[in-house]
């Protein structure tokens, strides 16, 4: 009976904190981005992933993304064997915490090719071991064996590549369900620190809406790996957005320090920072 009591007693307090005051004192209920703050780190799937981070909020252009997208693709494929796959996280992705927004994994794996070995001819046949000319056939037939078996694994390897740069391919064009309320850029700060991929390419206009963030200096990145900041024109800007571009560019260099930051038209200088 005491514990019925007891209960009974503790839904009755907890449902009068669902009020506007508790003893005179308003409740501020927790917000995504304190509640994400605490989120537990998500497993990378390999240690050689690349990460692509994409302000999805609806501000930058649209355009300028699906026109970027080939070359970000062909530039990929040519590092392919750098990475063993990427990992695409959407940062202001709705009402999704950043810090819990799950990536979109493309993984291809390792080009493994075991290095060529010479037959050992201890076991070998009479004739081959004693003869000069049968040897050197036996041994230019192991060869190429190990050349066809190597050229198969590359074939095999390069279309699992392509099967998941295509999948790729059309997830960029994809986009939100609902935008975000704002761009978080200190939950996207602690999501790009958190990740700490060896190769990161970050996609944005670099607009600040948040509110409590417009006008304030954010605490700047801490990066380990490599991390380049493509500048996306934001969906507004027009021939007379010059200053505002550059102040977005100004806040992107203060907040990622020691990153590249560029334009968003230059990916193939982008990734060539990357995997320099």
């Amino acid at each position: 009976m005491k514990f019925v009591l007891l209960l009974v007693a503790l839904v009755a307090l907890s449902l009068s904190g669902c009020g506007v005051k508790t003893q005179g004192r308003p409740v501020v209920p927790a917000t995504p981005s304190q509640l994400e703050n605490t989120a537990p780190a998500i497993e990378l799937v390999s240690d050689r992933m690349f990460e692509l981070i994409i302000d999805s909020s609806g501000s930058p252009s649209k355009a300028q993304l699906e026109a970027m997208s080939p070359d970000l693709i062909a530039s990929l494929r040519s590092h392919a064997e750098r990475i063993d796959g990427v990992a695409v996280t959407r940062v202001a992705n709705g009402n999704h915490p950043t810090l819990t927004e799950r990536p979109e994994v493309f993984y291809w794996g390792r080009l493994d090719i075991p290095p060529y070995t010479e037959p050992n001819l201890e076991n070998a046949p009479t004739d081959i071991r004693f003869f000069a000319d049968r040897r050197r056939r036996y041994l230019i037939e192991a060869k190429d064996k190990y050349d066809r078996n190597k050229e198969e694994l590359r074939r095999e390897y390069y279309s699992r590549v392509d099967d998941q740069l295509g999948k790729l391919k059309l997830y960029l064009l994809q986009r939100p369900a609902e935008l975000a309320p704002c761009t978080r850029f200190s939950s996207i700060v602690l999501r790009i620190e958190r990740d700490a991929y060896p190769f990161q390419l970050f996609l944005s206009d670099g607009w600040v809406d948040c509110p409590d963030e417009r006008g304030r200096r954010l605490a700047p990145a801490k990066f380990r790996g490599k991390l380049v900041v493509l500048q996306l024109a934001r969906e507004r800007d027009n021939a007379h957005s010059d200053r505002d571009i550059r102040q977005r560019e100004i806040f992107l260099h203060d907040l990622f320090p020691g990153a590249s930051v560029l334009p968003g038209y230059s990916v193939s200088e982008a990734m060539d920072l990357l995997f320099k």
